[in-house]
């Protein structure tokens, strides 16, 4: 299956039909009619058993990122002060789905500099991080590999990315399960990742610098992130 940008596809024309729509797509996943599905499995030629397995992964994710909104609106309340390692990453923990959440914090300990991570196309899942040379020559382990047959997945890897394909439902604990298991396998890299210089993880160090200067004042974090995303915004412009 591949999919035209959401924006560029609004149109519903032989360029741009409706049902190539990513958007579209996913929202007929997430709560469409049985009619709609059939459409939808009609257009893409998808089988019975692979539309299901979309649908069911398409739903998990919507769940589980309704789940992340609570989890992180708490944790900015209750405990607003980055650990070392959600600083350097650029995010609270809460931010990343939990199937990933310790492998991405794994692989940043191992020197992998990640930039996303989590569900892709519905029964894909990925986690993408700065090139490494020696991950072209990496090979599962044959404990990995065993773990990978058992769960039904075919993985993938390359200098940037590791991700896999599942061929049955898993659940989110299961997921993690895996992706634990992949970022343990990975090679070390001798050193942590440090900071991420991606543009989202440098607003939310120096959202978390001010915070450290004015939190003894009785400061929020939302008290100041309006003011701080102004600040950095300019500083970017200034730049540019």
């Amino acid at each position: 299956m591949t999919f035209e940008d959401p924006i560029a596809a609004q149109a519903d024309d032989a360029q741009f039909p409706r049902l190539a729509n990513l958007d579209v797509v996913t929202q007929i996943l997430e709560s469409g009619t049985d009619a709609e599905m059939e459409e939808l499995r009609a257009f893409h030629d998808l089988s019975p058993e692979r539309l299901a397995l979309m649908r069911f992964f398409a739903q998990q994710r919507l769940a589980v990122l309704k789940q992340m909104g609570e989890q992180l609106a708490i944790r900015e309340v209750q405990n607003p002060a980055a650990s070392v390692d959600e600083y350097n990453m650029g995010a609270f923990a809460e931010s990343i789905e939990p199937q990933v959440r310790d492998a991405v914090l794994t692989m940043r300990r191992k020197g992998f500099q990640t930039m996303s991570s989590g569900y892709g196309d519905y029964d894909i899942q990925s986690i993408n991080f700065d090139a490494v040379p020696n991950m072209a020559a990496y090979k599962p382990s044959s404990e990995l590999q065993a773990l990978l047959e058992k769960q039904n997945i075919d993985f993938h890897s390359d200098e940037s990315t590791v991700w896999f394909s599942c061929r049955t439902p898993l659940s989110v604990g299961d997921l993690k399960i895996v992706w634990d298991a992949i970022a343990d396998d990975l090679p070390d890299q001798g050193q942590g990742a440090g900071k991420s210089k991606m543009s989202a993880a440098e607003f939310f160090q120096a959202l978390q610098d001010e915070f450290a200067k004015r939190r003894e004042a009785g400061v929020t974090l939302h008290d100041i992130k309006d003011e701080i995303s102004m600040r950095y915004r300019g500083k970017h412009l200034n730049e540019d």
